[in-house]
């Protein structure tokens, strides 16, 4: 009888998520992919503490959004990130919203919004703007709102493509 290792492919991006690593109880950055099951649960632990959520690596991996599941604990989250946006990718279901939660099965919400591929685009080309002052830096500025785009205020870090030169507000 063999064991099924389903990390077995190399992402561009990453390094080989061995065997010996992957599950171990221990967050290995190589294996925390969504193709790896998060290092085989070990990347969402908090998401199994029953205090916080109400999930299982068993619902995590069914492919539906689990309501026990849908929460920040069973989202995925950038190396280094402050943790406040999870890492999405556009839902297989519909690619103009991002999905997070339980393996990316549940569509993403931030402030009771979902939060689109536009709003992700745009954020995160607010601080390349070429209307920023280069002597400030880009942290001191706020990041570019949806609710900022079109509301009759020019607002600098809204001026880029992805962010529609905020609609003509400048």
């Amino acid at each position: 009888r063999t064991c099924e290792y389903f990390c077995d492919r190399r992402a561009l991006y990453s390094e080989f998520c061995a065997p010996r690593i992957f599950g171990d109880g221990r967050c290995d950055e190589s294996c925390n992919l969504l193709d790896c099951a998060s290092d085989g649960g070990d990347c969402m632990q908090l998401c199994f503490a029953e205090e916080l959520a109400n999930c299982s690596l068993d619902k995590l991996n069914n492919g539906v959004c689990d309501e026990g599941c849908d929460n920040e604990y069973c989202s995925g989250y950038l190396w280094g990130s402050d943790f406040s946006i999870p890492k999405a990718d556009p839902c297989t279901f519909d690619a103009s919203q991002l999905c997070a939660a339980d393996f990316q099965s549940c569509v993403l919400m931030v402030n009771g919004s979902i939060l689109d591929t536009y709003n992700i685009s745009c954020q995160a080309s607010a601080p390349n703007s070429v209307f920023l002052d280069t002597n400030i830096p880009p942290s001191a500025y706020d990041t570019c709102q949806p609710s900022w785009i079109g509301d009759g205020q020019c607002d600098d870090s809204c001026r880029t493509k992805e962010c529609a030169y905020d609609a003509g507000d400048c």
